[in-house]
Parts: structure tokens; sequence; C-alpha cells
């Protein structure tokens, strides 16, 4: 229970964690759509955590992604016309922590932005958006403690017809490929300070 407003009753596959946790939620305080919205983004985030043991990273998602949370995020894009669209590629020394890891997956789930990120060491993260909700994203992103983060470059572009997803890659490689796909190349190689 989250303060008497979400209730969540989890059912464990036989398998677990090999098998995805099955899990409901219900609220008096929350309509039904607004549930069916936060389930969907539950979803997303266990589809990231296969054969790990998630049940409190899940439960610290919810409390991190209640309908409040999202309502703040659809505030903004209602109040903004015109949005001024942004890309902005960061640099991070190295991205192992799964509540990091929870954060920057938060892009797609919470923010609704669109782009492409990558675990690891180094960290990588090309993120697009409305200006507001980027810059809200990356200063939540920036309050976390970080051994390095650091924004390579930003740039006020309209690419809703190129960008349509945000996902996760393996590695630089998997990273310059989808970018190629979509001829945007070039700021793989900015983010990495390389010359193509």
């Amino acid at each position: 229970m989250l303060q008497e407003e979400i209730s969540i009753s989890f059912a464990y596959p036989l398998l677990y964690p090999n098998e995805k946790l099955e899990f409901s939620i219900n609220s008096t305080k929350y309509t039904s759509k607004e549930i069916e919205e936060l389930t969907i983004s539950c979803n997303e985030f266990l589809d990231d955590k296969l054969n790990e043991e998630c049940v409190f990273d899940l439960i610290e998602f919810i409390k991190e992604n209640k309908p409040e949370e999202i309502k703040k995020i659809d505030l903004i894009e209602e109040e903004d016309k015109n949005p001024v669209k942004v890309l902005v590629g960061v640099h991070f020394h190295h991205i192992y922590a799964d509540g990091k890891k929870r954060e920057i997956q938060n892009g797609k789930s919470v923010f609704k932005l669109k782009g492409v990120y990558k675990f690891g060491k180094p960290g990588r993260l090309i993120v697009y958006g409305n200006q507001h909700i980027v810059n809200q994203f990356l200063s939540r992103l920036k309050s976390l403690n970080w051994q390095e983060i650091k924004v390579k470059f930003e740039y006020e572009i309209d690419l809703d017809e190129k960008l349509k997803e945000y996902t996760g890659v393996n590695s630089d490689n998997e990273l310059l490929e989808l970018l190629k796909e979509v001829n945007l190349e070039d700021y793989f190689f900015e983010l990495v300070g390389l010359k193509k």
C-alpha cells in the first residue's frame, strides 16, 4: 500500500525471476484510465527487469510515477502550444546502478521522450522532445550522484519524422547503426568526441 492511495497485488510465476512478474494495481483515488496508463508504464519497466528480482524496484517505480507526477509533465505539454524541440547528447562516465538505469528509462515511460541510450562504461544518451520536458528530464538526471555527466550538444531541431522511439542499445556500434538508419550519425560522432 502506498499511503492508502494505491494497492498492489503480486503473483510470482513458477520460474520467477526468469518469467515476468505478474501484478495488478487498484486504487480508489485514481481513475481507471490513470491506473491503466500506470500499469502500461510498469509493464514497460518490467520488460527490462527479466531475470532480476524486481518487486521492490517496481514499488519504487510506482511511487515515483504515480498519476500526479505524470500529470505535471502533461500540463507542461498542454501549456506549450508551440513547443521548441531539442536534441541533446549526454555523456556519462558509466551507468551501472539500477536506480540510475530506471531514471533514464523514465525518459519513455514518464516523460514520453524519444531517443536512445546505452548503459555500461561509458554511458550514452541522445534524447529528443519538447525543450521544457527534456530540461525537466535532464535536471532529474543531474540531481543524481554521477562520477561524470556532461552535455555534449544541444540543438533546436524538429526530428518528429525521424525519431519515433525511445530505446536502449548494448554498444556504441549499435548506437551508430541505429542513428545511421535515420541519417543522424553525425550526432554520434559529436557525442563520442570523434570526427566523422
